[in-house]
């Protein structure tokens, strides 16, 4: 399983695009990758968890993130917290693909001994004749 680790290439603040007739503003953050489902799924988590935030709708579409801000929204502040939360997944991603591969090793080695302990038992038996 390969989890690509995220940055932010670009924010275009002069690109903010108006919402048509309503004082909401759409912001687009560029992605170094498209994000897979785990990590999406470790952002939006990440992204609730933030009080603030719970009620600002943000997607994710291809390398793209997207966030809908009120007209007095501090852009910048925004941006910051977007760093942090990617910095925060990337670091949670790489935790869990740690655990995975130590868990995944630990199956192997116990199938590897399973197998050993059945082929021991099996040549073992293989050499018993009964006359």
């Amino acid at each position: 399983m390969f989890i690509k680790h995220i940055t932010i290439q670009n924010v275009d603040t002069r690109n903010v695009k108006n919402l048509s007739f309503t004082c909401l503003h759409e912001m687009h953050i560029n992605l170094s990758n498209s994000p897979d489902e785990l990590w999406k799924k470790f952002f939006f988590y990440e992204w609730r968890r933030e009080f603030i935030y719970k009620k600002k709708r943000i997607e994710i579409i291809q390398d793209e993130l997207r966030l809908v801000l009120g007209k007095n929204d501090d852009i910048q502040q925004h941006i910051e917290v977007v760093k942090q939360l990617i910095s925060r997944v990337n670091t949670r991603i790489a935790a869990y693909k740690k655990n995975l591969e130590i868990i995944q090793k630990e199956l192997q080695d116990e199938r590897e001994m399973r197998l050993s302990r059945r082929y021991r038992v099996l040549s073992s038996n293989a050499f018993v004749i009964r006359i």
